[in-house]
């Protein structure tokens, strides 16, 4: 196989920042191993109020424990006062949704659109696809390799979940790179929280859905432990496949005429999951995910003339450490360390490519309440190792070499690279009267590219406990592809973004409430990766995306519920611009000669308009019905090579679910939930096709505790 291996080096002068940052990394190793080492006041570890008078001014209040969040600040605060456009979904909502994992929660927010592709769902925000930071336990599960390594899908257990945290902005200053349209913080459960064993079973009648779970978690007032086990197994695609072989021994590919076979259909794919939590007198705390995820699928050239099975296994390890201390009655310093590491194995047809990804990090955070509680100063500092081993870069048009390609395989090539990030950030608010102001400033200090400075800035008015406005404007910025690093003569720049949000929100009380946000973001330097015709990088370019999110909830009475949202955007900017290699030739003195045509794609900003709608109603004590429905607007699909658009239609789909509480103590829970009630269906683009969205499917879920 014609594979070229390379190694990024650093560029010039990067050898000695590199030197400089790992001393840094040392010290605040030291720092950390001397305050574990000095005796001090304990206190808790995240979401407690310190002591001293004032202080829970800026902290949430006892009762709020549900409808917290932790990323906008890095402390528990409630999500109505946060300084961010802020939104709480706890597991009591998205279990009566019938939702099964976290695409379908996203799904249902303001702003988010899950578009299906073969291996799984893209998450888009805002107009902006792969976007969105995601956090397991405030520890990033991304990847750097492929930006579309999210865990969506099965690969995530929702029912080890308590809360789904999301904000909607940039978020840099406190969670550094990729934190870019959008960030979505999981918090998984804790033997409080459960204190005792649940377990369960769900089966969907659509591709021989089947999983099964189990938790365990025990509190006694000083240790707090949590443990979940999950399996999952569901046939994700039927594609009927008619290339069975291609890659030979990896010189000269399979003789055309023997590539193809009867059609068969892509295996079935499997999931497993295994987390653990242990809190030692609320001030010290580990904890871990260790998952894998094999999904099997099938992908068509665009003409339907040829389809390939592909097998994407990906293996991830996560481990945390976390502690906190208390210096004063109004300050306190908290150390993280955790350490990430990824295997991806993609086989496409009959070959596998490998790719290793493994992340160090370490932070020590320092937080103090000032003028008795009316203000909040966090501020820290933290180190990143990331290395990656045998990135996959794909110079040409996969379809092409698998219908036509008697002597040669595509050329692949193979890269290393590594990056040490050091990074100082700090945020402070203040309070006067009804009017918060914040504002928080981050450098970054890479290797491997350009650093990075993001700042955000302010304003929350809060006339009364009904009404409150936010403004917010900040910037963040995009890790570069690999491609990127690899082709890069110098560090190569980065993709930013600015974001203005506005939002107005009125809560009358419990029973209801009403939000609008304008955003507009404005994004430079954007580069996307082509995934259609190997044509590389675009060219760099610039896009603005404004729109308006509506969301409300309205409880006319005890057992009745309304909910919906409104998503409008409008995108402006150039087209995304590729040179596309279409043909080579050798030159007389046998030098090899490419030849590079133009190809221009419309900016892919999904769906224009996104709504929902729904209705919950409690016909008894065990007993509740649910029915929603969501809009899609037109979606564009691009015709690899022709570089053409292609509109799919608009779509309204209905979704349904019932949710029974059983036995005497109700310790039994019973889930059925249909999605596409009228079996609609609907065609959606993916890699090379558009494809077609099975319809109406059901789905049981059975809770049990005891």
């Amino acid at each position: 196989m014609n594979h070229e291996k390379k190694n990024i080096m650093s560029k010039s002068g990067v050898r000695m920042m590199r030197s400089l940052k790992k001393c840094l990394y040392g010290v605040i190793c030291l720092l950390c191993l001397a305050y574990l080492s000095v005796s001090g006041r304990v206190c808790p570890v995240s979401g407690q109020e310190m002591s001293g008078s004032g202080d829970s001014t800026l902290l949430m209040f006892v009762g709020e424990d549900l409808h917290v969040l932790s990323i906008a600040s890095r402390r528990e605060e409630s999500a109505w006062e946060a300084p961010a456009v802020a939104q709480v979904v706890t597991r009591e909502t998205f279990t009566k949704w019938g939702a099964d994992a976290l695409s379908d929660v996203l799904d249902r927010l303001p702003g988010f659109y899950m578009a299906p592709k073969e291996w799984g769902q893209q998450p888009y925000l805002r107009g902006i696809p792969d976007s969105v930071l995601f956090l397991y336990d405030t520890v990033p599960v991304d990847s750097d390799t492929t930006k579309s390594f999210h865990p969506l899908d099965a690969e995530l257990n929702l029912n080890a979940v308590k809360r789904i945290e999301v904000i909607r902005g940039p978020g840099s200053v406190l969670w550094g790179a990729d934190a870019f349209a959008g960030i979505v913080n999981v918090v998984p459960m804790s033997g409080k929280d459960l204190d005792g064993v649940e377990s369960g079973v769900m089966y969907g009648t659509s591709r021989e859905d089947a999983g099964v779970y189990a938790n365990w978690g025990t509190f006694d007032g000083f240790t707090d432990a949590f443990v979940s086990v999950y399996a999952r197994q569901l046939e994700m695609d039927d594609t009927a496949c008619t290339i069975g072989g291609f890659w030979g021994d990896g010189v000269a590919p399979v003789r055309i005429e023997d590539r193809f076979v009867a059609p068969f259909e892509p295996g079935t794919s499997q999931f497993a999951e295994v987390t653990g939590r242990l809190t030692y007198r609320d001030w010290l705390s580990a904890s871990f995910r260790l998952s894998d995820a094999d999904r099997r699928y099938g992908v068509r050239d665009s003409a339907g003339e040829i389809s390939w099975e592909e097998e994407q296994e990906t293996p991830h390890l996560l481990v945390k450490f976390e502690t906190r201390r208390e210096l004063s009655p109004v300050s306190a310093v908290r150390f993280m360390g955790a350490y990430s590491r990824l295997k991806t194995r993609h086989r496409i047809v009959d070959y596998t490519f490998r790719t290793r990804e493994s992340v160090v990090y370490g932070e020590l955070l320092y937080d103090r309440s000032l003028f008795n509680g009316g203000s909040l100063l966090t501020t820290g500092i933290s180190s990143r190792g990331k290395t990656i081993k045998d990135a996959v870069i794909w110079q040409y048009y996969l379809p092409d070499y698998l219908k036509n390609s008697p002597y040669f395989p595509p050329p692949v090539e193979r890269v290393d690279y590594d990056d040490t990030l050091y990074s100082a950030f700090s945020q402070y608010r203040h309070r006067f009267g009804s009017v918060d102001l914040w504002g928080g400033v981050r450098f970054d200090s890479h290797d491997s590219y350009e650093d990075n400075t993001s700042f955000s800035t302010g304003l929350l008015w809060t006339p009364d406990d009904k009404l409150n406005f936010k403004v917010q404007y900040g910037t963040a910025y995009r890790t570069p592809f690999s491609r990127q690093l690899r082709e890069a003569t110098q560090l190569p720049a980065l993709e930013r973004i600015e974001c203005l949000n506005v939002q107005a929100a009125w809560r009358p009380n419990s029973d209801g409430m009403a939000r609008l946000t304008l955003f507009d973001n404005r994004i430079d330097h954007h580069v996307m990766e082509d995934i259609y015709a190997g044509a590389g990088l675009s060219l760099p370019n610039h896009q603005r995306i404004q729109g308006g999110e509506l969301e409300f909830s309205y409880q006319p009475m005890a057992r009745l519920a309304f909910s919906g949202n409104l998503t409008l955007m409008k995108n402006t900017g150039p087209d995304e611009t590729y040179r596309y290699n279409d043909y080579s030739f050798i030159l007389p003195d046998g030098s090899l000669e490419k030849h590079y045509a133009d190809l221009y794609y419309d900016y892919d900003a999904g769906p224009d308009g996104l709504a929902s709608l729904r209705a919950d109603w409690a016909l008894a004590e065990w007993v509740d019905i649910g029915i929603g429905g969501r809009y899609i607007a037109e979606r564009m699909h691009i015709h690899a090579l022709d570089a053409f658009m292609e509109a799919s239609s608009p779509v309204w789909l209905v979704d349904m679910s019932f949710r029974f509480r059983l036995g005497k103590n109700r310790q039994g829970t019973c889930v059925i939930s249909i999605d596409d009630l009228f079996d609609r269906g609907f065609e959606y683009p993916a890699t090379y096709y558009r494809a077609k969205r099975d319809g109406r499917s059901v789905q049981f879920n059975y809770h049990l505790r005891f």
